[in-house]
Parts: structure tokens; C-alpha cells; sequence
């Protein structure tokens, strides 16, 4: 079964400055969505999932999901602007397809 995760994907050029950065391996998604959550206090409410976009896969820090097992609640605006903080990003995040 299929269903959609909240968040913020992790595309190569970020992820790959921020593994730099903080000294982790770049072909490691879920580690550094695991780092990033971590670093600003939001895990396990905000996690790594994995997220299909164009047809590739991608880790994404997940805020929400819809799917019934992952009970996980959107995180308040808050929460997601400490996030995009953290980030340094302004984009927001969209629902994506889990596999």
C-alpha cells in the first residue's frame, strides 16, 4: 500500500553540503536526515522516509504522513519553521509518494 509523507527532500547538492559540513557520508540520506532531526530536536516526530520523485527515490526529513501505520500527525507550523531554520531553506514542505 502506498501513501504520502510530509516533508522536505533531500536533493544532491543539499545534501551533500550539509554531509560535508558535519562530517557525515553524503551517500548516506537517512543518516543525515537522522542528523538534521536530531540537531533540532523534532526526532522521532519529524524521521527519515524514503520519498519517489521523477522517478528516483530520495531521502526526505519527514513532518506528517497519512499512512495508517506511521502515526505521525503533521507538526505544527513551529515546528516545521524551526526545521527550515535549521536549513537555512524557504521552501516549504510537500506531500510526496512513500515506497
Amino acid at each position: 500500500m502506498s501513501y504520502q509523507i510530509y516533508g522536505f527532500l533531500l536533493l544532491d547538492d543539499s545534501l551533500t553540503a550539509y554531509a560535508r559540513q558535519h562530517g557525515l557520508d553524503e551517500n548516506e540520506q537517512a543518516m543525515v536526515a537522522d542528523h538534521i532531526t536530531r540537531a533540532v530536536g523534532l526526532w522521532p516526530r519529524a524521521r527519515p522516509m524514503l520519498a519517489k520523485h521523477k522517478g528516483r527515490y530520495y531521502g526526505c526529513i519527514a513532518v506528517g504522513s497519512n499512512g495508517p501505520k506511521d502515526h505521525m500527525p503533521v507538526l505544527p507550523r513551529h515546528e516545521i519553521q524551526k526545521l527550515m531554520d535549521y536549513m537555512k531553506t524557504t521552501v516549504e514542505p510537500s506531500w510526496w509518494w512513500h515506497y
